[in-house]
Order: C-alpha cells, then structure tokens, then sequence
C-alpha cells in the first residue's frame, strides 16, 4: 500500500492531479542479453532513474516505482508544466544509456495524464503500485504507520550498503527523512529528533523507521524476493520502558523468517555508558533478529565495554566529506585506530556518510568491511535485493550520484 503525504491526498480529493509514467522499455531484451548480470542492470537501471527524477522533480512531488519504470504525482502545475520536467527525465536517462552494450535495447518514454481520484487508485494498481488513504480507512497497519507530529512530512529512505570484500551491495540502511517545518530545511536521520521532546523523539522516530521497513520487506516477500536491512535503535528508546515495550511488539507483528533479514545498529552508546544498559539492549535484541551493531561517535576506539555486547559490527558515521576529497590525515588516522581495535576483537567495521570516491577508495584500503553514503548509491524510498557492485561499477556511477 501505498499512502500519499496529507497534502497531495488532499488535492487528489479535489479534482484532477498531474500524473506522469516514465517507462522502461525492452526489460525484457536487456534481461535476455544479460544473463547471469540481469539483477545488477535492472537495479542499476532503476537506481540511475530514480537518482535523475528525484533531481529534476519538486521535493513535494512524489515518486513511485512501479514493475516497469516509474510514476510522478505531482503537488501542482507550477512552472515548468510537469509534462515538461517529465520528458527532460526521459531524454536525459535515453542519452545516459547510449553507448552502453548492456543497454542497447534499452528506450524510456513518458506519457502524461491528469487523472482524479478513482482513476489514479485504479492506475497505480494497473502499473503494480497501490494506494491507501484516499478512501476513507482509517484502518492502522504495519504498511500505513501514523507519523507523529515531527515526522507528519517525512518517510523512509534506504541507502545501499556495500561489502568491501565482496564487491557486492549486500544490505538497505533505513533511516528517515524530512523538512523542517519552522525553516523549510531538509533533515535527515536523527537531526529529525532535536527539540523540546528529544527523548521522547528518539523512541517515535525508531519505531517509525522499523515499521516503514518491515512494510517494505512485506513487499519484497510478497514479490517473492528477499533484501536485508539495517535498522537504527537508539539506546535511549530502550531504557524508556513503554517505549521498548511497544518497540519490541512491533517487531514481534513481524514473521521470524522477516526477522532474520534484519540487523540493527544501536546508536547513543557514549563513553562513560554503563556496561549493564548496553549489554541488556544487545541481549535483547540478539534472540529476535539476524544481528546487531554498534554505531559508536566518530573517533571512539575504545572498545572493551562491547566485550559484554557482543556485536557483530562496529562503526561509526563520517564526518562531513565532500566529493572529490580525501579525507583529511587526522579521520585516516582514527579510522586506521578502529580497524586495529576491531580487529583485537575480531570485529567487523563499517562507515556511514562516505560521499567521494577517494573517501571510499582509502577506506577500503585501512580495512572497512561494510561502507554506506553517495559514494556507493543514491538514498531510495524502495529496497533492493543484493546485487554485485565492483570497483570499476562504483567508478562508473560515480559522475551521475555524487
């Protein structure tokens, strides 16, 4: 199911929307030639078309992907006319893949409808997507959570994780994002969660992100595919009792063969944390999912308080790293610290927030097992199964996501 922000359902509600479908065509051809690389195109294909609409489009816009390419409900008609931002997308993704033997066959058209409510719920159905919340019910699922008021313009993203001695994208980071609406500015993760009630933030925004993702793994197994996610939980929302109580309920809702594809990365474990709270978080979470993770603060390699934990993981968030650069002596010296530390405890570690190509390359380099940020994909509302990544593919994106 599908649910639209309040503001677009409110204008469906009222007439005719601008509607428009950018469609791959000759899947099926470029699937026939490619053999055993068939997943890694087709994600390829779909990661490059979402990465060049969501450029071109309105952040209130909304975007979906559906069997075969991609449909836009736009918010309004304002300038350029949305027909027009549509078919700038589709000539600019055919000249992105000329040239490319993979994708020889490979053509993208547009089309443009103004469609009213019950044409577009009929539509989006047609084209493999769906949609709740212009019908009337009310009805609460896993599939349509209710935001709290900080998250009421927000929705789940998932970044692809990549596997350093795998060459292969192997997991979706979820985490959330939104607008401010005192500044208009865009926010991303935990900067969501600042104010007045940030406590109690932290437990809603958690609670948000793992319902979103156990809705988008229900489509996964509904489509009969499989893709693992890493999930955020921060410390604090587990030592609020109703807040884990209810978190861990949630997670229940969710099958064990779902619960397996799960892995969660506990965030807000700080120097000075007691060794009893941190190890009673892991020791929850470990009977229910695949595995859990410490995401500790940039620059901490004292690590002997996670002897308790036992992670299977543990990393940090990159500070601010622009593309094109490298990363400064000072982070390549810290970073080297939690690969010897890790490795002591024969830990794996990963990266968040790697946005260039030299980041990426040194951090391969020292020793990072699991990498995330531009410099491996662009963010998605949609997860992906696992496909293979190589250097020279990362090298090739990598004009068109940083």
């Amino acid at each position: 199911m599908i649910e639209f922000p309040p503001a677009i359902t409110e204008r469906i509600r009222q007439g005719k929307i601008d509607v428009c479908q950018i469609q791959f065509i000759n899947l099926e051809m470029v699937r026939e030639h490619a053999g055993d690389r068939w997943i890694s195109l087709r994600n390829k294909v779909f990661n490059i078309g979402e990465f060049f609409i969501s450029k071109r489009m309105d952040d209130r816009d909304v975007v979906l992907r559906c069997k075969d390419g991609f449909i836009v409900v736009f918010y309004d008609s304002s300038p350029p006319p949305p027909v027009e931002r549509a078919e700038d997308v589709s000539l600019q993704l055919n000249e992105f893949f000329i040239g490319e033997a993979a994708f020889q066959h490979l053509k993208i058209s547009c089309r443009h409808l103004k469609l009213d409510q019950s044409e577009i719920t009929a539509f989006l159905a047609s084209q493999g997507a769906s949609l709740s919340g212009l019908t009337g019910n009310s009805e609460k699922t896993l599939s349509s959570p209710a935001a709290p008021g900080f998250l009421s313009n927000a929705e789940v993203i998932f970044e692809p994780v990549w596997d350093s001695t795998r060459e292969a994208v192997t997991t979706n980071m979820a985490l959330a994002r939104g607008v401010c609406p005192e500044t208009g500015i865009r926010l991303t993760g935990r900067q969501l969660c600042i104010g007045e009630h940030e406590r109690r933030n932290m437990a809603d925004y958690d609670l948000f992100v793992l319902r979103a993702t156990i809705s988008e793994l229900g489509k996964l197994f509904s489509d009969h595919r499989r893709a693992a996610f890493s999930i955020p939980i921060h410390l604090q929302t587990m030592l609020q009792r109703d807040a884990r109580m209810e978190y861990f309920s949630q997670l229940r809702e969710a099958s064990e063969t779902m619960r397996k594809l799960l892995f969660f990365y506990v965030e807000g474990i700080a120097p000075g944390t007691p060794v009893s709270q941190a190890e009673d978080v892991f020791g929850s979470l470990r009977p229910l999912v695949s595995g859990a993770m410490a995401k500790l603060g940039f620059g901490v390699t004292e690590l002997s308080m996670l002897d308790y934990c036992k992670p299977q993981l543990v990393g940090w968030e990159l500070p601010g790293n622009s593309a094109g650069n490298e990363l400064p002596a000072i982070q390549h010296s810290r970073i080297c610290g939690l690969v010897r530390a890790a490795n002591a405890r024969k830990l794996k570690t990963f990266l968040t927030g790697v946005s260039s190509m030299e980041a990426l390359r040194e951090c391969a380099s020292i020793g990072i097992t699991f990498l995330a940020g531009k410099a491996i994909g662009p963010s998605q509302t949609f997860a992906c199964p696992p496909y293979p990544m190589s250097w020279p593919e990362l090298e090739e994106q990598a004009p068109h996501v940083l």
